[in-house]
């Protein structure tokens, strides 16, 4: 995929300073920033461990796990590792 910007001469020497100071080139620079936005916007919170959670968290969360079995939002765990096993490479092994 590719963009072309139209930058004013002040905006395209502050991009350059940037870029410099990082080391890297305008278009190496700019692909950094991008990706770091979108992983900033997409960011996906880390899952709490259980005791980071209240009691009520932890109840919630469990309901909800429970809530997703009564409506048959499961998949068979053989399933799950056989997937994990393709995406790994693993083939078939333990």
């Amino acid at each position: 995929m590719t963009y072309t910007l139209a930058l004013d001469a002040a905006d395209e020497a502050l991009i350059e300073r940037y870029a410099a100071k990082e080391n890297l080139s305008v278009p190496d620079f700019m692909l950094k920033a991008t990706k770091e936005t979108i992983e900033r916007r997409i960011h996906v919170a880390r899952p709490k461990a259980r005791d980071e959670m209240t009691n009520e968290e932890f109840d919630a969360m469990l309901e909800r796990g429970m809530e997703d079995i009564r409506q048959g939002k499961v998949t068979p765990v053989n399933e799950v590792f056989a997937e994990i096993r393709r995406e790994l490479g693993l083939n078939g092994t333990v």
